[in-house]
């Protein structure tokens, strides 16, 4: 496993698109896609900065993303953190997000390898905020090639 650089080219600096609150002694963080304030944790926030890369940097369009929807895995109920759609019907990247603490190590790879078994999505992300790794999957080869670029929406399919 080797770290391809930054594909988000430093998240932080969509900190000022992330809208917080705080009631009652918590801060809250709003999720854009979900339409809702959720408790701020830190694998929380970088969701948030990731949403926030694709929503302002790529211009994808949030009818186009899906956060924290459950899949069946083998019997388990299982959530996968991000999936962007190129398309209303195609699945294009499954992304997911750890807190900034968290080791992007071979349990964090197996975690979507597994939740890709069933979503069969050709390009993975894992970042921590600070780390990010892009991977392109070949379902054909049954191979992955670690790559720098994110594919980018079609705008025309999403209209």
């Amino acid at each position: 496993m080797s770290n391809k650089g930054d594909i988000f080219d430093n998240l932080l600096r969509f900190s000022n698109e992330v809208k917080l609150i705080e009631r009652d002694g918590k801060v809250y963080i709003w999720d854009p896609i979900r339409k809702k304030y959720l408790i701020k944790q830190e694998e929380e926030l970088v969701r948030q900065l990731v949403l926030q890369y694709f929503i302002k940097e790529q211009n994808w369009p949030e009818k186009l993303i899906r956060v924290e929807k459950q899949i069946d895995l083998a019997g388990a109920k299982k959530r996968f953190d991000i999936v962007l759609y190129s398309s209303v019907e195609q699945a294009l990247i499954l992304i997911e997000c750890k807190s900034p603490s968290h080791k992007l190590d071979q349990k964090v790879f197996d975690q979507i390898s597994n939740y890709n078994l069933t979503l069969k999505i050709p390009y993975l992300i894992v970042t921590n905020g600070i780390n990010s790794y892009l991977l392109k999957i070949d379902f054909t080869n049954n191979n992955y090639e670690f790559i720098n670029s994110i594919p980018k929406q079609n705008n025309e399919q999403s209209t």
